[in-house]
């Protein structure tokens, strides 16, 4: 069977030479990947790529300093960089968390790319990215995740994801992060096992969302899961707030945490600029550019195409509580709206 393939045939000694976190640190135990990671001071976030089409990718990385900063940021067939297919400067700056993202584009589909930053005379780890086949294909590998809570155990999972060759891609199907405060859901196992959140308060402002995706970026197993294989994501509730509706969500207090709009905006800011997805204006077909609408397709050659929808911030009612809901039926209508 066919698998997706490669631009170019790499050795495994020239991959694990070449690709150092993407593939190499990948394989050592937590510990040695937990320092081979968090060493690297300027991009201590790691490297990220995601959101491919079958010409080009995201590339996505955090530099961690002051003020505006040059990024040059470069693309290879091989691990070793001999030749640069793609290269650029960006500037990371305070407007954006100082992350960085770039659309490397002008690329082969179906082709497996290493990619680096440098910054402040210091280079990034080396990341790996594929973008989407063309054409005929037997064989498709997809990781599935979700769900991922920092404060509730470490991401052996993702840990394990970065180690399986067979992956081409992974599908995040959204709750990337969780907004509770340190003493919320969760909490018990987080003290035990040195994961409690930050910030320490439940995530409303801006800065809040910015600092719990910092968090979780500096985790080793998500960080060797993002060098390795390239991200499929699609939001779920937490991102934002437990159970969003149009006017609010479960887990909102407009009384102690404001107003609703506003927290929605700066949950919605923060995962544009700490997830390696497009920005709307980089969309090619888009019906909407307004980033509530979060839609994706992904055609897989002629095996198979993927969509994720946006179910939770867009013409999404208030969800019925079934907490005392026996005590809501008062009539025979109110019963019908229960059985809606």
């Amino acid at each position: 069977m066919t698998r997706l393939p490669l631009s170019h045939e790499v050795s495994r000694r020239a991959l694990l030479a070449g690709v150092g976190g993407a593939a190499a640190v990948a394989t050592l135990p937590r510990v040695v990947l937990a320092h081979a990671v968090l060493d690297n001071a300027i991009f201590r976030h790691g490297v990220a790529s995601g959101d491919p089409a079958q010409r080009s990718v995201v590339l996505w990385t955090r530099v961690t300093g002051e003020g505006e900063i040059e990024v040059e940021w470069e693309v290879s067939a091989s691990p070793g960089f001999e030749t640069i297919v793609r290269s650029g400067k960006t500037a990371a700056g305070p407007e954006r968390d100082h992350t960085v993202k770039v659309l490397a584009d002008g690329l082969e589909p179906g082709g497996l790319w290493f990619y680096r930053f440098r910054a402040l005379g210091t280079e990034s780890r080396t990341g790996r990215a594929r973008t989407l086949p063309e054409g005929k294909l037997d064989r498709l590998g997809i990781a599935l995740a979700s769900c991922s809570n920092y404060a509730f155990g470490y991401f052996n999972a993702y840990d394990a994801i970065a180690r399986d060759a067979d992956v081409d891609f992974v599908l995040h199907t959204g709750d990337y992060i969780y907004e509770y405060a340190a003493d919320g859901w969760g909490s018990d196992v987080a003290k035990t096992i040195g994961r409690v959140h930050q910030p320490a308060n439940e995530i409303v402002s801006l800065a809040d969302y910015r600092q719990r995706h910092a968090q979780y970026k500096t985790d080793a197993g998500s960080q060797a899961m993002h060098a390795a294989h390239t991200l499929l994501a699609c939001w779920d509730d937490h991102e934002s707030a437990n159970n969003p509706w149009t006017g609010g969500a479960q887990n909102h207090q407009p009384d102690k945490e404001g107003d609703w709009a506003a927290r929605r905006a700066a949950s919605i800011r923060a995962y544009f600029e700490w997830m390696p997805v497009r920005e709307p204006e980089w969309l090619e077909h888009s019906r909407s550019r307004a980033r509530t609408e979060f839609w994706r397709s992904y055609s897989f050659g002629d095996l198979a195409t993927l969509c994720t929808l946006e179910t939770r911030h867009t013409a999404r009612a208030k969800q019925i509580s079934y907490m005392g809901w026996v005590e809501q039926i008062r009539s025979k209508e109110d019963a019908d709206r229960l059985r809606r």
